[in-house]
């Protein structure tokens, strides 16, 4: 699957980002009319493509709403003891990622 070509279909430019935080694996960022989906350049390859596929979900399921666990840079994810602790919109992204990359 290539998911660059996804990301150019639907209009978002791809960046690879090599200080994010180790905490952050990607974002997908809307500044005005423009979408970036940027991944932690220091991840392995095989971990920036599932973390950039459970950005696209996130950009298809949940981009009419704010969910109440927004992540930003700014804002990094909490440590999370395991699959209990993640909220629904992200347990929703995380299966829509498996399914986007079988």
């Amino acid at each position: 699957m290539d998911l660059v070509r996804i990301l150019k279909a639907q209009g978002i430019q791809y960046e690879e980002v090599e200080d994010f935080p180790d905490s952050v694996d990607a974002l997908i960022i809307e500044d005005g009319d423009k979408v970036y989906a940027a991944v932690n350049a220091k991840q392995h390859l095989h971990r920036r493509r599932f973390s950039l596929a459970h950005e696209l979900g996130h950009y298809f399921l949940h981009r009419d709403g704010v969910t109440q666990d927004s992540v930003s840079i700014d804002n990094p994810p909490a440590e999370e003891t395991g699959i209990a602790a993640k909220s629904p919109a992200e347990f929703e992204a995380d299966l829509f990622a498996g399914e986007l990359l079988v």
